[in-house]
């Protein structure tokens, strides 16, 4: 049995309303069964949910080559209303359900397909025999999020962004953290959708941001320099009709310049043609607030985004930089990206830099603004302080940063 999730489907339905979600789904339906055979069964469970039942499998290898096909054909685009769009889904997969009672069974499934999302999504994942996938129901853990939100349990930590020839800091950008007495250390790749999913997410994001520009009014009223800090925002926020608003509330309250504010943009492959958030980004950048492309080469996103959004700077993403310098196509892409913004008038940043090759080709490339492990891991903010006075940011020939090997997070998690 497979229990098929679409990932980020209700942004479909934000975009262009319920009757292109509508069509989506029955597309989707449409290549769902096209990939069975004529003994399975599936079925729609509501929502964007699937259930798949398959008959007669020989062995977990052959489910799974199923579930393969089932996200190929997922994954391939879909036009509505002349738009392209792509979607992904999470699948969680029980290989043999037999005397398993319903309830349990569709418990299990649903814990597997939300341990993808987790995992970030587009994939399958076996129930596992014992049941100890980590991320457990999604109700309780929404609710242990809320209450981690009242108690002001999710903390913040900073990471620096660095012109490496001007040795100077640029800026913090502010990461989100969750350390659990239970569980440990809670990755944002896991919070984050679960708060998306659960509506926290304006409950969330406005606590971040509240926290950052404080933090940042702070080290300015202590005569410390750390540039613009960097928040990161989901399209869902800017949806928002206060999110405005909001802003400029927190900014006014902390005492915080907006011209040292920087607003990171995730999931741009949504935003194009929505005029009214496209609106919102133009009055913040009114106030003086920066607006930056996180990511920028994945996630769909095109060219034309850069063009149409009033953007002033594109963060490469890591998947290229960690390519530098011996892959010839992360090379061509990097310098192709560099080139482009400047004649563009924008800044970039390359993201996840950890070695001295990686930083000596982007120099040599004209790309000088860097953020990663070479230069310092996202820290609390009682070791900033330290870091700006002793200059600790600042690479040297003989500095090589260690690889995430151990229980930190990936940098710009």
């Amino acid at each position: 049995v497979m229990l098929v999730d679409l990932d980020g489907f209700k942004l479909v339905n934000d975009q262009l309303g319920h009757g292109a979600g509508d069509e989506m789904l029955r597309i989707v339906a449409s290549r769902l069964e096209n990939c069975l055979r004529g003994t399975d069964t599936i079925a729609r469970m509501g929502g964007d949910e699937f259930l798949v039942l398959l008959r007669g499998l020989k062995g977990p290898d052959c489910t799974a080559q199923i579930a393969e096909k089932l996200l190929g054909r997922i994954a391939e685009p879909v036009v509505l209303e002349g738009q392209e769009f792509f979607l992904t889904a999470s699948i969680g997969v029980h290989s043999d359900c037999r005397g398993i009672e319903t309830e349990a069974l569709l418990r299990d499934l649903d814990n597997a397909m939300y341990g993808v999302k987790s995992d970030g999504k587009n994939g399958y994942r076996f129930v596992s025999r014992d049941g100890g996938d980590r991320i457990g129901t999604r109700l309780t853990w929404q609710s242990r999020l809320r209450r981690a939100l009242e108690g002001n349990g999710i903390t913040l930590h900073y990471q620096v962004l660095v012109d490496v020839e001007q040795g100077t800091v640029l800026g913090m950008e502010a990461l989100a953290r969750w350390q659990t007495t239970t569980d440990g250390f809670i990755p944002p790749s896991d919070f984050i959708p679960l708060a998306e999913e659960s509506g926290l997410i304006h409950q969330l994001g406005e606590q971040l941001l509240r926290n950052a520009c404080s933090q940042g009014a702070q080290w300015l009223a202590d005569g410390i320099d750390t540039g613009a800090m960097s928040v990161n925002v989901a399209v869902r926020q800017l949806r928002h009709e206060q999110f405005v608003p909001m802003v400029e509330g927190i900014l006014e309250q902390a005492g915080f310049p907006p011209s040292r504010l920087d607003l990171e943009l995730s999931e741009t492959m949504y935003i194009e043609g929505e005029d009214e958030v496209v609106a919102k980004l133009e009055r913040l950048r009114d106030l003086g607030v920066t607006v930056s492309i996180d990511d920028f080469g994945t996630k769909y996103a095109s060219l034309a985004y850069i063009t149409k959004l009033p953007v002033d700077r594109i963060k490469i993403d890591k998947a290229f930089v960690d390519g530098l310098p011996d892959d010839i196509g992360s090379a061509a892409i990097v310098s192709a990206v560099v080139s482009m913004a400047k004649s563009m008038d924008l800044d970039v940043i390359a993201e996840g830099v950890e070695t001295r090759e990686q930083l000596d080709f982007l120099l040599t490339n004209g790309s000088p603004c860097i953020q990663g492990y070479y230069c310092g891991r996202p820290v609390p903010a009682d070791r900033i302080p330290d870091m700006i006075t002793n200059r600790t940011y600042l690479p040297t020939p003989r500095l090589r940063a260690p690889h995430a090997t151990d229980s930190e997070p990936p940098h710009d998690a």
